[in-house]
């Protein structure tokens, strides 16, 4: 079955899978800590109200079209929280394009790997340099799907605030949860 064959809605989350960069790996090996399983989740987005993901590029938030970012990723998986109304999934949507074109947060990263390496080897979360980090206005991937949910739901990862969280503690949230149910899923 394709994607079309699907009900995307607003809000619904989408997890890239793969690792075919060395920008994925590295991101997947900084992701996972000493005993914990394998990576699964290296980057998100989030669903608009126009059927269209709203992602961190490698500059820029950027908008694009469900089917041509569809064809464009060869392992990916969309997630949907049970619990939201459509009111709340549009609202989300609305946020989500609060962030169209603002640059990328790329700074964020460093704070964050400072953190995951001193997590991969503490084997616990350590939440020692992202709590300095506090300006929304240039985002990372995470960050925009995760602000946007909080802003409309106040729904939290682990209770963690948003800019704490990264792609593997969502993914690992998600697939725990009982609110979270599995939309689709790509893997090539």
């Amino acid at each position: 079955m394709g994607l079309s064959e699907f009900e995307i809605l607003p809000g619904d989350c989408v997890f890239v899978t793969a690792k075919n960069t060395w920008r994925r790996r590295l991101i997947a090996w900084f992701t996972q800590k000493i005993r914990e399983s394998q990576t699964i989740a290296v980057h998100v987005g989030g669903i608009s109200s126009h059927r269209t993901v709203i992602e961190s590029g490698l500059f820029r938030v950027t908008e694009t079209d469900l089917k041509d970012w569809a064809k464009n990723h060869n392992s990916f998986e969309i997630w949907r929280n049970k619990q939201w109304t459509l009111e709340q999934r549009q609202r989300v949507s609305g946020q989500l394009y609060k962030y169209m074109n603002r640059f990328y947060g790329f700074w964020k990263l460093f704070s964050h790997g400072c953190d995951l390496l001193l997590s991969k080897f503490c084997d616990t979360d350590i939440f020692l340099f992202r709590r300095f980090l506090k300006s929304e206005k240039y985002p990372i991937c995470s960050w925009i799907y995760t602000y946007s949910i909080y802003e409309v739901t106040g729904y939290q990862f682990n209770n963690l605030k948003p800019n704490w969280v990264d792609t593997d503690v969502m993914h690992d949230v998600i697939i725990d949860s009982k609110d979270w149910e599995l939309i689709f899923s790509k893997n090539m």
